[in-house]
């Protein structure tokens, strides 16, 4: 029998994941995820200004 890959429970099907845990990976999902792509854009932004600010001062 197949086991959870999360929580490691046995399953009934061959889906590899529990109801519990699929619930679970679905609303912290939802709740977290553009709050995440949100602060990656904004660290991605920075370390771009950084790079260009670091290019310029090489340069000179």
């Amino acid at each position: 029998m197949k086991k959870c890959v999360i929580c490691n429970i046995e399953l009934e099907d061959d889906s590899g994941i529990c109801n519990t845990c699929l619930e679970f990976i679905t609303w912290k999902y939802e709740s977290d995820a553009q709050d995440e792509i949100q602060r990656f854009r904004e660290s991605e932004k920075y370390m771009e200004e950084w790079r260009s600010q670091s290019e310029k001062e090489v340069e000179e």
